[in-house]
């Protein structure tokens, strides 16, 4: 998963490639800084993007044995405590909190946390 594109593939146990797909995802940008994402859309879109490589490998007779997941970067996003969004997912693009981020960044506690 990346801030552009979600990407699925298939490999051999050998690290041949049988099949992928991939569909491009929106980031809501605004003159502020803003960068983020539909927490919704992205599931969603990983869930059509695995179900269609899913039936592109049945049809050629292959069987998933393990996925894996993996993602480029970083975001942020509240949750509830039933681990449901309360916002947007916030990505490493938004520059919203860039004054926060560097007065911590030059305290003995931004220091700490790094």
């Amino acid at each position: 998963m990346g801030t552009t594109s979600l990407k699925v593939v298939a490999y051999t146990l050998a690290g041949e490639e049988l099949a992928s797909r991939s569909t491009l995802m929106e980031t809501h940008t605004d003159l502020d800084g803003q960068a983020v994402q539909n927490p919704a859309a992205i599931v969603q879109a990983a869930n059509e993007a695995l179900t269609q490589l899913g039936a592109d490998l049945a049809a050629q007779d292959y069987v998933i044995a393990a996925i894996g997941l993996s993602a480029a970067m970083h975001s942020l996003m509240a949750l509830d405590d039933q681990n449901h969004p309360l916002t947007p997912a916030m990505t490493w693009m938004d520059a919203r909190p860039h004054a926060q981020a560097q007065a911590l960044w030059q305290s003995d506690l931004g220091k700490d946390v790094y």
